[in-house]
């Protein structure tokens, strides 16, 4: 799931997305193939090529070497719940 954050003019801050695991594994494997394979993405990185090969295949979420490699940055993203047609629970005091 990606979505797209505007830039903040004040800060200078360019267009960015937000990827979940599987868009950052689809975005790994791609430049796995570019640069000819996993043994020579990690070579090219200094990544282990048996975590690029446990990540690709599910085993483990990638590492922050992984991530720097891949020009990303780790954010945390508090979620909301989203609103509910329901009314609001009312309190059961004393009549």
């Amino acid at each position: 799931m990606t979505k797209t954050l505007r830039a903040d003019t004040a800060t200078g801050l360019e267009q960015m997305r937000i990827l979940d695991l599987d868009d950052v594994v689809r975005l790994l494997r791609s430049e796995v193939s570019r640069a000819g394979g996993q043994a020579a993405w990690a070579k090219t990185t200094g990544v282990n090529r048996v975590l690029v090969n446990r990540v690709l295949n599910g085993q483990r979420p990638p590492t922050k070497k992984m991530i720097s490699a891949l020009e990303l940055r780790t954010v945390f993203v508090r979620a909301t719940p989203q609103p509910t047609s329901k009314a609001p629970l009312l309190s059961r005091g004393r009549r």
